[in-house]
């Protein structure tokens, strides 16, 4: 069973994800920053999508592998947050 991890504590680990393993960057992100424009292309969303399988213990369904979704750090915490914990 995974633990609830707080908005802050997720943002900070999609940050450092994405930083240290995505991009090459030493630049600090913003939580608003588009991804696309730092240097994330399509290979690095498919690692994405494997490190948030793995890290975070979701399935990003097809339909939501969406430029919206992967924009930036604050669309992918929301992506995670609704993917955890869907609408009843």
């Amino acid at each position: 069973m995974q633990l609830p991890v707080t908005c802050q504590k997720l943002t900070s680990d999609l940050t450092c994800l994405i930083q240290t393993h995505l991009l090459d960057s030493n630049r600090v992100l913003s939580l608003n920053e588009d991804l696309f424009d730092a240097g994330l292309e399509s290979m690095g969303v498919m690692q994405l999508l494997l490190q948030l399988e793995e890290k975070f213990g979701v399935v990003v369904p097809d339909a939501d592998v969406t430029r919206a979704n992967f924009q930036s750090i604050q669309a992918l915490g929301a992506l995670i947050e609704r993917l955890r914990n869907p609408l009843p």
